[in-house]
């Protein structure tokens, strides 16, 4: 698994001017202990959700400045995930409040995809069922529980 994530973060250094990926900015050999420095990409969306919906209640935001930031941080998941399975052939397989991180850049969020530990070559079918238990689709709980971890 340890290569695998090296690998997925080492796709990620080269990810040609997407901004809604961490970038890498440092790696330690995995040989001797996986230590990766990514740049500092925000609060996860859970928590910013929640300022932001106390912003609207407060007055401090309207519904159309609360809607306008939640498309663009939908455009921005999708626009990581469109380069990782379409560029990187990768797929995520974590996708949670807690793996997209938001900051505000330019009066709007900017959102950025993180967390790729689990991700595996869209190629493969995995063996067995990684994630976050609570995130996972429907049908991975019809599985066998041996295959899921």
């Amino acid at each position: 698994m340890l290569r695998s994530l090296v690998g997925s973060e080492m796709c990620i250094r080269d990810r040609k001017g997407r901004d809604h990926l961490p970038k890498l900015l440092d790696f330690h050999n995995p040989a001797t202990g996986a230590i990766m420095v990514m740049s500092h990409c925000g609060q996860d969306l859970g928590d910013y959700q929640m300022e932001t919906v106390d912003k609207l209640r407060g007055g401090r935001i309207d519904g159309a400045g609360y809607l306008a930031g939640s498309r663009k941080i939908c455009r921005d998941l999708l626009s990581a995930l469109q380069f990782l399975s379409q560029d990187a052939q990768l797929c995520h397989h974590d996708i949670k409040f807690a793996n997209v991180a938001v900051q505000q850049s330019g009066g709007e969020p900017h959102a950025t995809l993180i967390d790729f530990g689990t991700c595996y070559p869209c190629a493969a079918i995995p063996d067995s069922v990684y994630g976050t238990h609570n995130y996972h689709p429907k049908e991975v709980h019809l599985m066998s529980p041996s295959t899921v971890r």
